[in-house]
């Protein structure tokens, strides 16, 4: 390998998600569709020198609590591999964390990626997907793929939806565990099919691959999210008013997005967006 290698790493989005029956062990099973992008955060990958006994994870930008991503795939690497060098390795963050949209997934497959092309190291659906629900999908090189189970079942699409899309980042955080709880109780008396689930998430995307109008994209989270930051429906009617092909929530949040039919109506949208006060970073990608 190259003594330097610099590294994008993806995020997701998702166009749709249905938090389907919970598992014994606390996991949901879901039905999502999962659209990556190319993002702006960066890895750089140094092999360290040949007397350094650990791997170096130097973070700009932001600060993050407990365990990072990027150094768990490296632990999960070396249980199957020890002869792997140690790496100084620079992460250099943009997104927000909690936003819903895989940012810390994406870091960890970028890792992943990079020692199973340069290193030969493999990993199991099963396994990746115990490091976190995104990076099995994220690791893969589909664009575009329904997603099943707790982010190990991946099922490729045909294609992809090529829309530029508008991420808004408000100053907030979505505790992910209290929505699912929040989830639960409104599920408790859901009788809904997995089949329906399939087809509708199927219908959205042929929508959106022929440039059609959907509007708000099913998310089971959204109406948690709204219930506690109505600042969502102010976001949704601002999508509407610049002729958004659709929009939504990516995750269990915090991120809102919109899906434009060009890359300039995207950005001339993200003028307008400007007014809120509550949105802290935006990006068209």
């Amino acid at each position: 390998m190259n003594k330097v290698l610099k590294i994008n790493c993806p995020i997701k989005l998702n166009i749709t998600l249905f938090v389907a029956s919970k598992r014994p062990n606390g996991y949901h099973n879901l039905f999502s569709i999962f659209l990556k992008k190319n993002a702006t955060e960066v890895l750089t990958i140094n092999s360290t020198s040949c007397n350094m006994l650990m791997d170096v994870l130097s973070i700009k930008n932001a600060i993050i609590c407990g365990e990072n991503l990027v150094t768990k795939s490296l632990k999960l690497a070396r249980g199957k591999m020890n002869e792997l060098p140690y790496f100084d390795i620079t992460l250099e963050k943009f997104y927000p964390t909690g936003s819903g949209i895989g940012a810390g997934s994406g870091n960890a497959a970028a890792v992943l990626d990079f020692l199973h092309t340069n290193f030969g190291v493999n990993f199991s659906m099963t396994e990746l997907s115990t490091l976190g629900a995104d990076i099995p999908f994220l690791t893969q090189s589909a664009p575009l793929a329904f997603v099943k189970g707790i982010g190990e079942i991946i099922e490729p699409l045909e294609s992809t939806i090529a829309l530029p899309a508008l991420l808004l980042f408000p100053d907030w955080q979505i505790n992910t565990a209290l929505a699912y709880k929040e989830i639960d109780e409104i599920n408790a008396n859901k009788q809904v099919s997995d089949e329906f689930y399939v087809s509708r998430s199927l219908e959205i995307v042929s929508l959106l691959k022929a440039n059609k109008h959907v509007g708000l994209l099913p998310n089971d989270f959204w109406h948690v999210a709204r219930n506690h930051h109505n600042e969502y429906d102010l976001l949704a009617r601002e999508a509407e008013e610049t002729s958004a092909l659709a929009y939504g929530l990516s995750g269990s949040g915090s991120c809102f997005f919109a899906l434009y039919d060009s890359f300039g109506t995207a950005c001339t949208a993200q003028s307008t967006f400007n007014k809120f006060n509550f949105i802290k970073k935006r990006q068209v990608i």
